[in-house]
């Protein structure tokens, strides 16, 4: 005679169901490290590559300056430059610092954690479109050794002096020493960083400002405004976000006021600028 066991008694709830998601994704996920959010070796390669880049690449001083257009490069030597090399990169490096404390003060739906990471993110990617640009414009500047528009004050300490042509290949014989920075004037550094980090900077302020996802003080995540009159208040916050392109602008059109570079110098560099600061907005959208 076939003996079957009682059947017991089993509760619904004590049952549990069988999970058909693959067992790699019922894995509890552990948060990443910090150094593996942080886009830093792309950053410390880059600057590995600009030291190396200003260590060793000089202008090989080959341009032609003969009587056809000597005149092109007459104009005065400014001693004193309107916006001075320490002072614009100072601005950049401060810039970069300013964007870690801001993203922790402003973001709210996030832990301190992610807010310091995110933050050292946006001031890395800042400081590596700098690196970039550095390379680019540096390598340019010595490939082509165009002069300098003050070029002839440097060479006979006045700009409206009589040059002196060498008889056999024509080019112009200097009086003084000239040094390699006679010889970077294509494209320029300075317009060409600073429109980099200006429009990076910009394009970040509006993004936020508008369109990211997160809670601020001004607009929730969702995209609704905290009152009536933050929207408004925005709007006139866009007008702040443009300070950083117009001082790169203005950073531009010091270099010809000064003598230090030609229209075509500024807009070649502005282009470079322009590209690089784009891209690299691009980028670091994905990340937050």
């Amino acid at each position: 005679m076939l003996h079957i066991p009682p059947m017991t008694n089993v509760h619904p709830a004590q049952t549990k169901p069988v999970s058909t998601e693959p067992a790699q994704h019922r894995t509890k996920q552990q948060p990443a490290s910090v150094l593996a959010s942080i886009s830093w070796p792309s950053l410390f390669f880059f600057l590995g590559i600009m030291t190396y880049v200003l260590k060793t690449f000089k202008p090989n001083q080959s341009w032609q300056i003969n009587e056809a257009n000597y005149h092109l490069y007459t104009f005065p030597l400014t001693e004193t430059e309107s916006i001075s090399t320490s002072l614009f990169l100072n601005v950049i490096f401060v810039s970069a610092a300013l964007l870690i404390p801001i993203e922790i003060l402003l973001v709210r739906n996030a832990c301190l954690k992610q807010r310091v990471i995110t933050g050292i993110n946006l001031a890395a990617h800042l400081m590596e479109g700098f690196f970039i640009n550095v390379i680019a414009s540096h390598s340019a500047k010595t490939w082509v050794s165009e002069p300098r528009p003050d070029f002839m004050a440097r060479c006979y300490g006045d700009h409206l002096a009589t040059p002196q042509f060498d008889d056999k290949t024509g080019n112009v014989v200097c009086t003084q020493e000239v040094t390699h920075d006679a010889f970077v004037s294509l494209p320029s550094g300075h317009t060409s960083c600073t429109t980099t980090v200006g429009l990076y900077l910009t394009l970040l302020a509006v993004y936020t400002l508008y369109f990211r996802k997160v809670d601020l003080p001004w607009r929730r995540a969702d995209g609704t405004w905290v009152c009536a009159w933050a929207k408004n208040l925005a709007d006139f916050a866009f007008v702040i976000c443009l300070l950083p392109i117009a001082g790169a602008f203005y950073v531009a059109l010091s270099r010809v006021i000064d003598h230090r570079h030609s229209p075509s110098d500024i807009a070649l560099g502005a282009i470079l600028g322009m590209t690089v600061g784009a891209l690299y907005f691009v980028r670091v959208v994905t990340r937050l």
